[in-house]
């Protein structure tokens, strides 16, 4: 399959996955300038029987006119093209560059509030549109996840078990039971009971996403956790420290009778909206920078701040002066401060934090270590004596927005102002301290310097 050219025109180049119905691929669409990558999915039939094909060509329609109807959404594929050949079908659709989010878990284990938050509103407002459309998705899982390399939104991918419903049924049934049984389709960790039986509601997807989030909050797989045998809900709010509003929400969500849990996307987004001390991740994702600025931190009278940004700065990385600038001014002491940031760290991490930045409050401020500057002159040079110029700067500037948001662009600005005679390799690793989790630094490095 791979170099093969499907229609004409899409050019496989590396296969994603296969599963028990067909194979995915990622192609060039020879037919655009600069050859676009997309996904392509390979459905094979499991008999060559002409009834059975015949079904299979019209269920195969039904659902590229589905997603083609879903695609108009910003955080779902576009539905690029669908057609047979060879008796086997093909649907085309937009690729997403981005981080799956179940290597996101993998690697970073479970997520602070503030992320998780971002991710239900982010998800939540695709499910609104979709169960507009009268349509379940039935598969909410992290693999079907992908956070956006371009802007850092969440994108619901992989419709492919999609259920639709008929809008007069939903009318008159609101949360909608299915009057006929369906396949039991999805991923049995996070699928509801009512689903599982064949019998999927709108909120199914709803309880779905909100066993995402348990995961991405305990760092636990759902097939972890253990249920309560009397009513059989989910217990583990034992497992770490969530501010009640938020375990709330994420206890209706995941509710194992339908009748008990939201009943529609938009009420769990509404009861998320109204979250006290809630900083959208996109918020802090958006700051303007103008430039030459460069990140001092929080000044304030009392040195502890400074500590505590210090010490901040380890956990969440290059967003820790933006935290202190948005509680600085509300907080009447240190440890009231350290109180506001704690839904910001991991829950592992939240313990750590904490004892730490109390400790610092004992201790009179440290200063921050300084770099040795390297002895080559005023110039900036890299190792090889040659002048490091702006695309060097700008790929630096690329790589480290890419791994940690706009501040990146900041923090290469900084590096600059404060260290002229840096060469490639120190400026790479002065910039490399400043991404707080090894993986993605070591990755920077090797961007920047292989």
């Amino acid at each position: 399959m791979l170099s093969k050219e499907l229609k004409g025109r899409y050019k496989i180049i590396r296969e994603l996955g296969a599963g028990g119905f067909g194979k995915t691929y990622i192609a060039e669409d020879t037919h655009r300038p600069g050859l676009p990558l997309c996904v392509v999915k390979q459905l094979m039939p499991i008999s060559k029987d002409l009834e059975f094909l015949q079904m299979a060509r019209r269920l195969f329609k039904m659902e590229a006119e589905i997603l083609e109807k879903l695609g108009h959404h910003e955080q779902i594929p576009q539905l690029l093209a669908y057609f047979e050949e060879h008796e086997e079908f093909y649907l085309v659709e937009e690729f997403i560059e981005g981080d799956c989010f179940k290597d996101t878990l993998f690697i970073d284990n479970c997520l602070p509030e503030v992320e998780v938050i971002h991710l239900l509103k982010d998800i939540l407002k695709v499910l609104i549109f979709i169960h507009e459309q009268c349509v379940i998705h039935r598969d909410i899982k992290p693999s079907n996840i992908i956070k956006r390399k371009k802007d850092g939104r969440f994108v619901l991918i992989d419709f492919g078990a999609v259920k639709q419903i008929q809008p007069h049924v939903l009318r008159e049934q609101g949360n909608v039971a299915l009057t006929t049984l369906t396949i039991a389709i999805g991923t049995t960790e996070y699928a509801p009971l009512e689903q599982l039986a064949g019998q999927p509601r709108l909120n199914s997807d709803i309880y779905s996403l909100g066993i995402v989030a348990i995961q991405a909050l305990t760092g636990l797989l759902p097939s972890k956790l253990k249920r309560d045998p009397h009513n059989g809900v989910l217990l583990w709010l034992h497992l770490i420290q969530v501010r009640k509003e938020l375990a709330d929400i994420i206890s209706r969500m995941t509710h194992p009778t339908f009748e008990q849990r939201y009943q529609s996307a938009i009420a769990v987004l509404k009861d998320l909206e109204s979250l006290p001390d809630d900083t959208p991740l996109d918020t802090l994702n958006t700051v303007t920078f103008l430039p030459q600025t460069e990140v001092t931190g929080v000044t304030s009278p009392s040195q502890n701040y400074a500590q505590i940004e210090e010490i901040l700065r380890e956990f969440v990385g290059a967003i820790s002066p933006i935290l202190l600038q948005k509680y600085v001014k509300q907080v009447a002491s240190a440890e009231e401060l350290i109180e506001k940031l704690l839904p910001y760290i991991s829950q592992k991490q939240r313990s750590e934090f904490q004892r730490m930045a109390v400790a610092s409050l004992q201790k009179p401020p440290v200063s921050k270590p300084v770099i040795k500057p390297s002895a080559s002159g005023s110039k900036l040079v890299d190792s090889k004596s040659q002048t490091i110029d702006e695309n060097f700067l700008r790929r630096c500037e690329q790589e480290l927005t890419d791994l940690i948001g706009p501040i990146g662009i900041l923090l290469v600005q900084k590096a600059v102002k404060s260290h002229p005679q840096f060469s490639r390799v120190e400026i790479v690793e002065f910039l490399a301290a400043e991404i707080p989790n090894s993986h993605k630094a070591a990755k920077f490095r090797q961007r920047l310097l292989s």
